[in-house]
């Protein structure tokens, strides 16, 4: 299990790590509570992916269809990580799906211009 903790300016990594255990950052003696949970995922460059990431799907017609090229944020929901949904519905996203495709961008805290626009 990893996290990242988001100070305000940066990132902070903690969790279990190499097999070690890193503890939470803290903040006025509070755990800074901008938690992301590491997704056990990787995209295709090897980049580990967490919550509230922005991920692009490959521009692969005939593997992807209609969401190839697609941007989407990435979010913890209905027992898993998941894409967000680009418009507000019922919807809940696609599953991450583990095959190591998927392209990282960015994340939605330090470049907010990536999410996808509803």
């Amino acid at each position: 299990m990893k996290f990242r903790s988001w100070t305000g300016t940066k990132y902070i990594y903690w969790g279990f790590i190499d097999g070690q255990f890193i503890s939470p950052p803290y903040r006025d003696d509070k755990i800074i509570t901008d938690v992301d949970q590491w997704s056990g995922r990787k995209d295709k460059n090897g980049s580990d992916i967490y919550a509230t990431d922005i991920i692009q799907i490959p521009e692969d017609w005939d593997e992807y269809g209609h969401n190839c090229g697609e941007v989407y944020e990435i979010y913890f929901a209905y027992g898993g990580f998941r894409l967000k949904p680009k418009y507000e519905s019922r919807a809940k996203g696609f599953w991450l799906e583990d095959d190591g495709e998927v392209i990282k961008l960015g994340d939605a805290r330090q470049n907010p211009e990536l999410i996808p626009k509803k």
